[in-house]
């Protein structure tokens, strides 16, 4: 039997880690257990090894107490003493990485001493340690209102009641976080709601909306505030005006933010202008490509250097929908490195035959195509979807017949797709079929018989809620139809 959770745990650690708590372990002011100070020795010895026989009761408890018959009541409070000495370590390395949690709580203490003298020289020390922008990003706010709190302690604790001027830097410290909190929640709720049912009721934010209209200066000189205030105007029914507003600000303030946070903040103005892409006002799609460009060169799109496959593909996608395809062909080469080894080929590949379909070159599109792994469900999609247009604008019919027969079963048997997803593609693949089978069918039937069965599938697809690619069936039945006045013609 496996000695348990313990162990798991430790295979979180990298091996600089894993040595620094083999040391934390072994001092007598964390750990003055000896045989616990063995059995994190012992984890050290293995490590990466917390797997098959090394981790047995039996072999831990040899290592532990040697060659004495296994005892499990012996084993298992030691395993649950190990626990809490990793849960104090990790406690300790997260506090060692923050120096101003670490001047606060030397505060604390030293106040708790009456160190007056020092309070005095490390609270100077603490503050400076904020910087210049103490009312401007969140993360500066939070722990301004924590030092605020501290700093009135030691004034009660030493009767220093004569500084009115420090309640109300104090407060407006506060209501600048506090505001600054509350708008940032609400513009997670905007976004939210358009994808959950949520309850979630934002008390005292129209209180703040209207604070922040009725004195602007006094709020919107907080570039956080200013920020997260425009972009709440954005999400909660905001205009074309309001979102070069809420862009604007972002792009002067974005000095004031973590990187963690101006990563969201992109990805509300992305989720707003998608959102209208979405209800057909394609002028977005500029905006959207501008975007994603300004989050490629800040390196906001990059995780460890790595390019998520489906912001790559998206990029693509986007390229490609305004016609960019020298610059869509560029970007797909120059990120290719930078895309997760374990999905390189494929994202490269796909991406590379839809811009390689953009431009016309149908027969690499199948080359590429060929070499695409369908193991995942968005890429198998895509790609049939992509090689049944190349077989239609290469006049390949028997090919897709043949492919959207096996697509159709594809579809009825994967039990993972959402219905909308699932009736979206077959449409596709029923439509653009009934569309290459009337065009290849063309020079045998009489022109008055044609029409009639084109109007027949023009009405069927106006009519279809969910058709994916309607604009290229819809460009396609276009070129039908141009067909059939060209046959009247003559």
């Amino acid at each position: 039997m496996k000695a348990g959770k313990f162990f798991q745990h430790l295979r979180h650690l990298q091996k600089k880690e894993m040595t620094r708590f083999c040391a934390f372990a072994a001092s007598p002011y964390f750990n003055k257990h000896s045989e616990l100070r063995r059995l994190i020795q012992y984890c050290g010895e293995i490590y990466p090894g917390f797997e098959g026989p090394l981790i047995e009761k039996t072999q831990v408890y040899r290592e532990i107490f040697g060659d004495s018959p296994f005892d499990e009541g012996k084993l298992a409070p030691l395993l649950t003493y190990a626990q809490r000495l990793l849960e104090s370590f990790i406690t300790q390395e997260q506090f060692g990485r923050d120096p101003f949690f670490q001047a606060l709580f030397l505060l604390k203490g030293i106040r708790n001493k009456n160190l007056y003298a020092l309070y005095e020289k490390r609270h100077l020390n603490a503050r400076e340690a904020l910087g210049d922008h103490l009312e401007s990003t969140f993360d500066t706010l939070f722990k301004g209102c924590l030092l605020d709190r501290e700093a009135l302690e030691y004034r009660n604790q030493t009767e220093q009641h004569q500084d009115e001027g420090f309640f109300e830097a104090k407060q407006l410290n506060l209501d600048h976080f506090f505001i600054l909190e509350k708008l940032r929640d609400a513009c997670e709720v905007q976004v939210r709601q358009k994808m959950l049912r949520t309850g979630v009721e934002l008390h005292f934010l129209a209180p703040i909306l209207k604070a922040i209209e009725t004195d602007p200066g006094r709020y919107l000189g907080v570039p956080a505030i200013e920020a997260y205030y425009r972009t709440y105007m954005l999400l909660s029914g905001g205009d074309l005006r309001i979102y070069h507003e809420a862009r604007a600000a972002l792009v002067r303030n974005e000095a004031y933010f973590s990187h963690a946070d101006l990563i969201l903040m992109y990805n509300y103005l992305m989720n707003y202008c998608i959102g209208r892409i979405n209800q057909g006002e394609t002028l977005f799609l500029e905006e959207v490509l501008s975007l994603y460009q300004i989050q490629l060169d800040k390196g906001l799109l990059l995780e460890d250097g790595i390019l998520s496959e489906w912001d790559y593909k998206n990029i693509v996608t986007t390229g490609i929908r305004l016609g960019h395809l020298d610059w869509t062909l560029g970007f797909i080469e120059t990120y290719k490195d930078h895309l997760n080894p374990d999905a390189m080929d494929n994202a490269y590949r796909f991406n590379l035959a839809a811009c390689c379909y953009a431009m016309g070159q149908y027969e690499r599109v199948l080359d590429l195509l060929i070499q695409v792994e369908y193991s995942d469900l968005r890429y198998s999609l895509g790609a049939k979807a992509l090689l049944l247009r190349t077989y239609y604008d290469l006049e390949a019919y028997e090919a897709l017949f043949s492919l959207a027969d096996a697509f159709r079963q594809y579809l009825q048997r994967n039990d993972l797709l959402a219905d909308a997803r699932r009736t979206g593609y077959h449409n596709l693949v029923k439509f653009t079929r009934k569309a290459a089978q009337l065009r290849c069918r063309l020079a045998y039937l009489k022109p008055e018989k044609a029409a009639a069965e084109y109007q027949r599938i023009k009405e069927a697809v106006e009519g279809a809620p969910d058709i994916f690619n309607r604009g290229w069936l819809e460009e396609k039945l276009d070129e039908l139809k141009a067909c059939l006045v060209m046959d009247r013609s003559r």
